[in-house]
């Protein structure tokens, strides 16, 4: 007996790395990455001036650095515990030996313009338990714009730390660093004509501003990853970031999937004037039902108008195929459909809906429902296999979880050491009868579907590529 010939295998593609951050570096001053032989200090500041420091206890040296938006003849660094002098320089740095810690040191940074101070800011540090000197727990990620990036780092990357949006691309400098991997001081960065802002990253309808205001993952185009896509759930009103799940009034479904086929006819006739009448109109199908099968009884296509209202989401296109129950057999449909995600296109709407036959998928048989854009018409396309042809297949398997790695051994093509995973599902295809299977993966990169009466090897391939 012909078995299914090939089981699509997808591989969902990592997000890229992003861009290493200052709090990747030993050389950062920021507390989470210095090493345990050293201490990191951020500074008091005015907004001109700017200044922090560093303290190597490998080298008992203190390094000064400071930002200035003004000129300046010279700077001079004061230890304002002793009132003395540490050095004055031309430069924008500043290192000396230093071993006098104490619990609470200040040093001032000054700005010096013909020979008097002009503008001043102070470094506030304190003793470590090790023995080194770092800031105060409310002074280390000093964030004075407030766009996620610290003061410090923002000087280390070239943004300005008064300025959220330091390229004006409508993202802040913090989101673009830190998440997006793009640089926020280029407006556009990505090797196209649009800015950041405006780019969709992962093409999934939202672009980079819209992914910062919903909080949605830009690499990731379901970030709460319930089936439905972030833009579909921006769109209508739903939580991007929670899992959502169509929630379902038994009563109401099971009192659709109970209308004949009269009933279905005349909802499909509420689609048009009262004067229209026939089996066709403008070329569009409002009354007829038409439906065929194969050999084993599956359904093969339904084209119709078959519910009481447009289908406007993804439970409204669950009610319309309860409303089918009468043609395609679904026992109980709030069990035996499960909603795995839209596909919206500008032509059409499309929901797919997973087979469950008593709480078994059925592989490679989504039920998906098109509702077209221009004229309103709803057609399910895909296979449907009926309740009556699912009856005829035995659910308890006679081939045992243990039995399936001495299965693979003596038929992979490349000897497994363990079997990774194992799933039952039912398997089925056109030219067959359904069976119960189970699809396991070895540790080899091999897939094989096995019957689960008989034993029998009926696919097998590799999940990777030559």
């Amino acid at each position: 007996m012909k078995r299914l010939t090939a089981f699509l295998f997808v591989l969902l593609a990592g997000c890229a790395s992003p861009a290493l951050s200052p709090a990747d570096s030993t050389d950062s001053y920021t507390s989470e990455s210095i090493p345990v032989t050293e201490s990191a200090s951020e500074a008091d500041a005015d907004d001109d001036l700017f200044a922090w420091a560093h303290y190597s206890r490998k080298s008992s040296e203190l390094d000064f650095k400071w930002k200035d938006e003004k000129t300046a003849d010279s700077y001079r660094i004061y230890d304002m515990s002793n009132n003395t002098t540490l050095g004055e320089v031309q430069q924008n740095t500043f290192t000396c030996p230093f071993n006098d810690i104490r619990d609470n040191m200040v040093f001032r940074v000054e700005r010096i313009n013909g020979g008097e101070a002009d503008g001043q800011a102070y470094v506030h540090m304190h003793r470590t338990d090790k023995g080194g000197l770092s800031l105060d727990d409310s002074e280390k990620k000093r964030d004075t714009d407030g766009d996620g990036l610290c003061d410090i780092d923002e000087i280390d990357i070239g943004t300005d730390r008064l300025l959220p949006d330091t390229d004006g691309d409508g993202l802040p400098d913090g989101f673009e660093y830190y998440t997006l991997s793009t640089d926020p001081v280029k407006k556009c960065s990505q090797g196209s004509e649009k800015s950041d802002g405006e780019t969709d990253i992962e093409q999934d309808g939202l672009n980079n501003i819209e992914e910062y205001l919903n909080g949605t993952n830009p690499y990731n185009g379901d970030s709460d990853e319930d089936g439905f896509p972030d833009a579909y759930e921006v769109h209508n009103g739903m939580d991007p970031i929670t899992p959502d799940a169509i929630v379902i009034d038994r009563e109401k479904a099971e009192s659709i999937a109970d209308l004949d086929k009269d009933d279905i006819m005349m909802m499909n006739s509420e689609f048009f004037p009262d004067d229209i009448s026939g089996d066709d109109y403008m070329g569009y199908m409002t009354y007829e039902i038409s439906m065929g099968t194969n050999d084993y009884g599956y359904l093969e296509s339904l084209s119709s108008r078959y519910y009481d209202k447009p289908i406007e989401n993804a439970r409204d296109a669950l009610y319309s195929l309860y409303a089918l129950r009468t043609l395609t057999g679904i026992h109980d449909p709030a069990d035996d459909l499960v909603f795995s995600g839209p596909l919206i296109d500008r032509r059409f709407d499309r929901y797919y809906f997973d087979q469950i036959y008593k709480g078994i998928l059925v592989c490679n048989h989504t039920v998906y429902l098109t509702v077209y854009k221009h004229d309103g018409n709803i057609e399910l396309e895909s296979l449907f296999i009926p309740t009556e042809v699912l009856d005829r297949i035995d659910i308890t398997p006679t081939v045992t979880e243990d039995d399936l790695f001495d299965i693979a051994l003596r038929n992979a093509a490349r000897t497994p050491e363990k079997i990774v995973s194992s799933t039952l599902y039912i398997f089925a295809d056109m030219d067959e009868e359904p069976y119960l299977g189970y699809m396991i993966y070895t540790d080899k990169s091999e897939y094989m579907q096995i019957d689960a009466h008989t034993g029998e090897v009926t696919n097998q391939g590799n999940t990777y590529v030559e």
